[in-house]
């Protein structure tokens, strides 16, 4: 049986368009409950998608940091439609709440 991850990954800064925010998710599946595996098959996922197939050769899987690491595939609601001065400001403040 499969064992399902999402795995949140930090692009290097040589490939980011903005440094700090360009991130990537995986769903994987790998064949242990191994969160380190399933960093590995994210890492390699992304580099096969972000470079040509000479590059993919000569770049690391470690440029990739994980960020976040959970079992199960889960959706990120956030999905990068809010700015940080949009996400404050749809937050109750404490007297609606």
């Amino acid at each position: 049986m499969p064992y399902l991850f999402t795995v949140l990954l930090l692009r290097p800064d040589y490939l980011a368009d903005a440094f700090g925010q360009d991130t990537y998710t995986a769903f994987v599946a790998v064949d242990a409950d191994d969160p380190a595996q399933a960093c590995l098959v994210a890492q390699r996922e992304v580099i096969a998608k972000d470079c040509s197939q000479d590059d993919a050769l000569h770049t690391d899987p470690e440029d990739y940091f994980p960020l976040f690491v959970c079992p199960g595939h889960v959706q990120n609601l956030a999905g990068g439609v809010l700015s940080m001065s949009e996400s404050a400001s749809t937050q109750p403040s404490p007297s609606q709440t």
